[in-house]
């Protein structure tokens, strides 16, 4: 529907009424919840969650706080959309891409609100998040110039001067989840989990190399059978043309990569490739196996894990490549950045520090946010919406927050295109399935930080940012 006078008069009170008032009314309403023994975290702040999670076991094994077991209280589900316009979600509303966004845009009212004047995603986002502005956050920019090290260092959680939406939550004794939220690094402690996003460290390496490498047959296929048959690794297709080999040194790993041909066609076309990723000396000796990877030609191959020596560590780390087999049989392999598991002893993006296990033993890899390049985005949406899926199901919460930064990358990368289109619809498709878990009372709050608004007529979030907020309340 179109902005009314209405509207407009609840986009200017929005920008006005700092968030934390919102959450006053929010918490008033809910009551303060169950108390509980308080536990010191490493910021110095308590939180009232010890009684009902005296320890990380029982956190992550109980199901105590299913709806079903305790009254309904109206649970919050925040979106965050960076960088998202109304110059592209408009057009796609249009044309049927994204009918979530159309529900929800029928359902409430949307304008534009003012943004901050310095409107980058670190200040923005905090902003929103607190209810206050920049000059009372102290969170301008990236980061700030660190002179005795004459370096540019990053803003750290500890660096926001004042409390996020989540630490008052936590202190009411509300469930909170707060996943991918921009300035949280290191993670510190809430009532229920905290995985960081924007401004995390988790590149080992951003050197992002390529390499021209001489592809050679191999010479020990049987006459008479598909080449690659009998000889190439467990898993690898048949070939109709000899199968092509080269390697690679990369790191502390030895890189095999075989080219075939899996199409019976009499046609010389190579269409699949198997890497093997075999580990330095260091982790043989501990008995770590040589992994083994199918992967597509001429576009980003799955994630696969290499070893990574840094400051006298063996780190594991998680990269990409892409053959290009255009120019046959040289071809130009480029490897991506290399990204830490989401244990890594040295990177504390996670809270509780043993939910990094979890994480890694459900996904393996896991990347809250990461500069990709433009051919990773789209796949990368739909691993983002695995991560967000996963987190919104591991425990009932009353405060669930996480952002995606694809919608940002997309358009960064290309502007209005197929990937930006594709990146949206993946994005519709989870706000659809969240939608359909909700229930009556409950609020979905869609938002970014540098666009365009839509603001429920019957809300009591507030934002102190340009932002989208599209609700079904």
């Amino acid at each position: 529907m179109q902005v009314n006078a209405r509207s407009v008069r609840v986009a200017v009170l929005a920008v006005l009424i700092p968030l934390l008032v919102l959450l006053g009314i929010v918490l008033i309403r809910r009551g303060t919840g169950p108390a509980g023994r308080s536990a010191p975290g490493a910021d110095g702040a308590r939180y009232a969650n010890a009684t009902v999670y005296p320890t990380w076991d029982k956190f992550a094994s109980s199901k105590a706080w299913k709806r079903a077991e305790r009254q309904a209280k109206p649970k919050v589900v925040f979106i965050g959309t960076d960088g998202a316009t109304w110059n592209i979600i408009n057009p796609l509303i249009e044309e049927g891409a994204l009918p979530n966004f159309a529900r929800l845009k029928r359902e409430g009212a949307f304008g534009v609100l003012r943004s901050g004047e310095c409107y980058v995603s670190p200040p923005a986002w905090v902003s929103m998040m607190t209810g206050f502005r920049p000059e009372h956050t102290g969170i301008y920019t990236f980061g700030i110039w660190n002179e005795p090290k004459r370096e540019f260092v990053s803003y750290a959680s500890g660096d926001v001067a004042a409390p996020f939406i989540w630490d008052i939550a936590s202190l009411a004794g509300r469930r909170v989840a707060v996943t991918n939220m921009a300035a949280t690094y290191p993670a510190r402690q809430v009532n229920g989990i905290m995985v960081t996003g924007l401004l995390t460290p988790i590149m080992i390496d951003d050197s992002r190399p390529k390499f021209y490498l001489r592809f050679t047959p191999r010479t020990d296929t049987p006459e008479g059978a598909p080449a690659g048959e009998a000889s190439a690794h467990a898993d690898a297709p048949a070939s109709y043309s000899p199968v092509l080999e080269a390697d690679l040194s990369l790191f502390a790993n030895e890189l095999n990569i075989r080219l075939y041909d899996s199409a019976d066609d009499g046609i010389v076309g190579y269409d699949c490739g198997v890497a093997v990723c075999t580990p330095g000396i260091a982790r043989l000796e501990k008995g770590t196996e040589t992994k083994q990877y199918r992967i597509p030609l001429d576009r980003y191959s799955p994630w696969m894990k290499l070893d990574f020596r840094k400051h006298r560590k063996q780190r594991e780390g998680w990269f990409q490549l892409k053959v290009d087999t255009r120019n046959l049989p040289v071809c130009e392999v480029q490897v991506s950045a290399v990204y830490c598991s989401p244990d890594d002893p040295d990177v504390r993006s996670t809270y509780p520090v043993e939910f990094g296990t979890v994480i890694k033993d459900t996904f393996e890899y896991y990347f809250p946010y990461t500069p990709f390049d433009s051919a990773q985005v789209p796949e990368f949406t739909k691993d983002a919406v695995r991560y967000a899926t996963f987190f919104y199901e591991y425990d009932d919460w009353d405060l669930f927050l996480y952002t995606f930064y694809e919608t940002d990358k997309a358009q960064h990368f290309s502007g209005f295109s197929e990937d930006t289109r594709s990146v949206h619809a993946t994005i519709d498709r989870f706000v659809g399935w969240v939608l359909d878990r909700l229930v009556d009372g409950d609020c979905l709050v869609i938002a970014s930080e540098t666009g365009p608004s839509i603001i429920p007529e019957r809300s009591h979030f507030t934002t102190c940012g340009r932002c989208i907020i599209i609700t079904s309340c």
